[in-house]
């Protein structure tokens, strides 16, 4: 299983199945939501084997109409995420054109 199978299918639960791939957003996207991205794929190289394994950064933002119900889809995106990555760090934003909340986290994935 892919590392993007795996969180589609660890945070479909939250947002009743709206979890898309960046690019892949529905024009309208119904709130709440949530989009994943690769921000970097590193090799892990060894001398005498190539690449062992790799880490993969990964960015997952969460959109809800409120503020609260962000922090909700936060704490539940925090509770999902340890089986497949790290969380790095977390922000939250607003995005005044959508008038949305965001949860931004990005997580260390090793495969």
């Amino acid at each position: 299983m892919s590392i993007e199978t795996s969180i589609s299918a660890a945070l479909s639960a939250l947002v009743a199945g709206r979890v898309y791939p960046a690019g892949s957003v529905p024009a309208t996207p119904t709130a709440p939501y949530i989009v994943y991205q690769s921000i970097t794929d590193r090799p892990e190289n060894t001398l005498s084997s190539g690449v062992i394994k790799r880490n993969k950064r990964v960015q997952i933002d969460g959109y809800a109409g409120t503020y609260a119900a962000m922090k909700t889809l936060e704490t539940g995106i925090q509770a999902a995420m340890p089986s497949i990555g790290t969380e790095l760090m977390t922000q939250n934003l607003y995005e005044p054109d959508t008038k949305l909340n965001r949860t931004l986290q990005e997580y260390s994935c090793w495969y």
